[in-house]
C-alpha cells in the first residue's frame, strides 16, 4: 500500500507548521540573497540621469505648396520624431556643441533614451552619465540640437522651392528687361512669382517652429546603484526562494510526523492521543508514566494502563481471541510499569557492565 504523502497540507496551520520546522531553509536565502544584492549594488558605478521635455505642436501645413501630404496621425508622428531624434548626426552635433571628445556619437546614443508620452504630445529626452553636471548639460544641448536638426529637415524642401522660384523670377526679369515694350502679362506673371516667393520665405521661417523645450533639465537624479531598492527586491526573492526550498524539502521528506499520518498509513482510526511530557521531566531524567503527579500527561498514561487492563479482562475480547486461536496471557499494566521502573532504576554502572558483557559475548559467538 502506498503511504499517503504527509506534505499535502491544505490549511494555513499546516503551511505554518512546515515553515516552522524548516525555518533554517527559509532563513538562509532570506539572508544571502539580500546581502548579495546589496553587495552587488555597492560594486556598481554611480550613474546620474537628467531629463528634458520637448513639446510637439501641430506642424504648419505645406501640402498646398509642395503638393505632398504630411502625416497627421499623432502616434505615427511621435514615432517619427523619436526615430529622428536618435540619429548619430544629432548626437555628434551635441558632443561638438558641449565640447566633449571622450566618447563617440554611438556612445552618446547608448547613454540616451528618447520616448514619447502616451497621453501628451511630449518627447522625453534622458541622458545618463557618471557626472550629474555632464548629464544635465548633455540632455539640454541634445534637445536643442534635435530641434535645430528637425528644422533643417522641415525647411529643406521649402528652401529648394524658394531657390527654384528665384531662378524663374530672374529668368523672367531678364526676359522683361530685354523687351522694348514688355508684354503686360509677363509683368503680371512676375508679380505672381514675387508673391509666391514671399509666401515661401515666410513659410520657411515657420518650419521647424513646432518643437519647444518646455522643461529643461535642472538637475540629475541618481539611477545607479539603487541599494535600498535592490535590497528590498533581494528580500522578496530570498523569501520566495526560502519558502520554495522549505516546501520542496518537506515534499521530499518521507518521515511520518503526526498521528494522523500514522492512521492514514495503517488504515486504522485514531482512538486517542497521549500528550507529550513536559520538558521538566526530561531535564530531571524521569519517565512520564512513572511520574507521581496529577498533570495531564501522567493521567493519560494511567488512563491508558487502566484501559489496557480492562481490555484484557473483557469477555468479548477474550472470546474473539479464542475464535482466532490466540492465547491471551497478558500481564497487567501495573506489572508492566513495575518492570519498566525496575529497569529504569538500574544503576548506570551495572547497565554499562552488562552492555560490555553482551558485546563480548556477541564477538565470541561470531568468532566461533
Amino acid at each position: 500500500m502506498e503511504t499517503p504523502r504527509h506534505g499535502t497540507a491544505t490549511s494555513l496551520a499546516g503551511y505554518l507548521g512546515i515553515i516552522r520546522r524548516r525555518w533554517i531553509l527559509v532563513l538562509i536565502p532570506l539572508l544571502i540573497v539580500p546581502l548579495a544584492a546589496v553587495g552587488f549594488s555597492m560594486q556598481q558605478q554611480k550613474l546620474f540621469q537628467a531629463t528634458t521635455k520637448v513639446l510637439i505642436t501641430d506642424p504648419v501645413p505645406v501640402q498646398n505648396v509642395t503638393q505632398t501630404n504630411v502625416p497627421t496621425d499623432p502616434t505615427r508622428r511621435s514615432a517619427t520624431e523619436v526615430d529622428v531624434a536618435t540619429v548619430p548626426e544629432v548626437a555628434q552635433r551635441t558632443l561638438d556643441a558641449v565640447g566633449l571628445h571622450d566618447r563617440s556619437a554611438l556612445d552618446l546614443l547608448s547613454e540616451t533614451s528618447v520616448s514619447a508620452a502616451s497621453d501628451a504630445d511630449i518627447l522625453n529626452f534622458s541622458v545618463t552619465d557618471p557626472r550629474p553636471g555632464v548629464a544635465k548639460r548633455l540632455v539640454n544641448e541634445y534637445a536643442k540640437q534635435y530641434i535645430a536638426y528637425r528644422k533643417e529637415l522641415d525647411t529643406q524642401v521649402v528652401r529648394g522651392m524658394v531657390t527654384d522660384l528665384r531662378n524663374r523670377i530672374d529668368q523672367l526679369q531678364r526676359t522683361i528687361d530685354g523687351q522694348p515694350s514688355p508684354d503686360p502679362s509677363l509683368r503680371d506673371q512676375l508679380r505672381s512669382l514675387l508673391d509666391s516667393e514671399q509666401n515661401l520665405q515666410t513659410l520657411e521661417q515657420l518650419q521647424g517652429g513646432t518643437l519647444f523645450i518646455i522643461r529643461p533639465a535642472a538637475d540629475a537624479a541618481q539611477v545607479q546603484p539603487r541599494t535600498i531598492r535592490n535590497g528590498l527586491i533581494g528580500v522578496v526573492l530570498g523569501l520566495i526562494a526560502g519558502l520554495g526550498m522549505a516546501f520542496l524539502a518537506h515534499a521530499l521528506d518521507t518521515r511520518v510526523r503526526s498521528a494522523e499520518e500514522v492512521a492514514q498509513s495503517l488504515g486504522l482510526p485514531l482512538l486517542g492521543r497521549v500528550p507529550a511530557p513536559p520538558a521538566s521531566l526530561a531535564r530531571k531524567n524521569r519517565l512520564a508514566m512513572l511520574a507521581k503527579t496529577q498533570h495531564s500527561h501522567a493521567e493519560s498514561y494511567r488512563t491508558l494502563r487502566t484501559a489496557f487492563d480492562e481490555t484484557m479482562k473483557d469477555p468479548q475480547f477474550l472470546a474473539d481471541a479464542k475464535k482466532q486461536d490466540l492465547s491471551v496471557d497478558a500481564i497487567t499494566g501495573q506489572e508492566i510499569a513495575d518492570i519498566i521502573a525496575s529497569v529504569y532504576r538500574t544503576p548506570k554502572d551495572i547497565v554499562e557492565r552488562t552492555s560490555e558483557a553482551l558485546g563480548r559475548a556477541g564477538k565470541d559467538e561470531k568468532a566461533n
